[in-house]
């Protein structure tokens, strides 16, 4: 059993390191966008500065071009309902009609049988047709593993 310990181990080590590594982008992230505010303030009103090593210069927003914006319309799960009826009234044309097959009932009728994978991957139904562009797969066996409280290892000695 010493080598599915040790596997353990590298697993929660590699975890680890991931974790670190995505702490550490988010800061240089932060650096990096403190640096280039610290570089417009440096540059103060000036559109372009040249040194004898680079040359600087600004990219101004155009107000009338709509790649401009950055437009954000994530909101709660509370508030969504609230955002979505606001804007039915007061302006449906920002609503956007999607229309899509959605996976979630699909993996509940695989669960309860209603619904199988052909030996091709495709999606059918109880009577063999085929759900045209929807394939599916039984996700593959995990391994997992929690570590031992101290409590059981004492215990076990």
């Amino acid at each position: 059993m010493g080598s599915l310990d040790n596997i353990a181990l590298e697993i929660q080590n590699t975890k680890s390191e991931i974790g670190d590594l995505k702490k550490q982008k988010q800061a240089k992230e932060m650096q990096l966008a403190d640096l280039k505010h610290a570089l417009l303030v440096a540059m103060r009103d000036e559109e372009k500065v040249e040194t004898s090593d680079f040359i600087f210069s600004k990219k101004m927003p155009k107000p009338s071009n709509q790649t401009a914006y950055k437009v954000s319309t994530k909101v709660s799960e509370d508030e969504q309902e609230e955002q979505l009826d606001w804007v039915r009234v007061n302006h449906p044309e920002l609503l956007k009609e999607e229309l899509k097959v959605d996976p979630k009932p699909i993996r509940q009728q695989l669960a309860k049988g209603t619904l199988h994978i052909a030996s091709n991957g495709k999606v059918v139904d109880d009577n063999g047709e085929l759900i045209p562009g929807v394939y599916g797969e039984l996700k593959p066996i995990e391994a997992d593993f929690k570590p031992v409280k101290e409590s059981r290892k004492v215990a076990a000695k």
